[in-house]
C-alpha cells in the first residue's frame, strides 16, 4: 500500500519510489520545510506521515478520498493529529 507513486529519471535509468512525501522531504536541498503545506494525491500512509512530521509542515492537502482502512493509516491520521497538523481533502474536480 503506497501513498501515491511517482518516478525520478536519472541520466538512462528510471526509478520508481513509492512513497512521494519521503521522497520530497529527502530531496528537498536543504530547504527548510517548517510550516509549509505538502500537496498529496492520496491521503499519508504511516512512513509518510513521520517525514511530513519530523520536517514541522504545517498541512496536508490531498485529492482522492481513497482511504485505506488499514493500522498504518489509522496510525498516520492519529500522528497527524497529535502533531496539530491539519489535513484538508480537496475533491479532485475542484483542483482542476
Amino acid at each position: 500500500m503506497a501513498s501515491c507513486l511517482i518516478s525520478l529519471r536519472t541520466l538512462c535509468c528510471i526509478v520508481t519510489v513509492q512513497h512521494a512525501a519521503n521522497m520530497a522531504v529527502l530531496y528537498r536541498n536543504q530547504a527548510n520545510l517548517e510550516g509549509c503545506t505538502i500537496y498529496l494525491t492520496l491521503y499519508p500512509d504511516n512512513d509518510c506521515a513521520k517525514s511530513i512530521i519530523q520536517a514541522k509542515m504545517k498541512s496536508v492537502v490531498y485529492w482522492k478520498d481513497k482511504l485505506y482502512v488499514d493500522n498504518a493509516t489509522r496510525a498516520a491520521h492519529r500522528m497527524l493529529e497529535w502533531s496539530g497538523i491539519s489535513v484538508t481533502f480537496v475533491p479532485a474536480r475542484l483542483l482542476f
